[in-house]
């Protein structure tokens, strides 16, 4: 699975930083809500891929990113 280590080290309700994949590369922080696997249903072997529900800090919009652009900040303590 892609992203399978970031996937099992990040917990809901960590705070994590991902960089934008668009034109600005800034960096992003945010609250995870929600983890899952995606499955890749266009390639034939039906891959599986780590994604993260996560509130952005900057602007409060829930955002779906990728497990292995997420880096760990802060581990919640609850």
């Amino acid at each position: 699975m892609l992203g399978e280590s970031n996937f099992n080290k990040i917990s809901i309700g960590d705070l994590v930083s991902w960089t934008d994949l668009g034109r600005s590369r800034r960096k992003r922080r945010g609250l995870v809500l929600q983890k899952w696997v995606s499955t890749d249903l266009m390639s034939s072997d039906e891959r599986k891929i780590a994604m993260l529900k996560v509130v952005d800090s900057f602007d409060n919009k829930i955002v779906n990113i990728y497990a292995i652009n997420a880096k760990i900040e802060s581990k919640s303590t609850t």
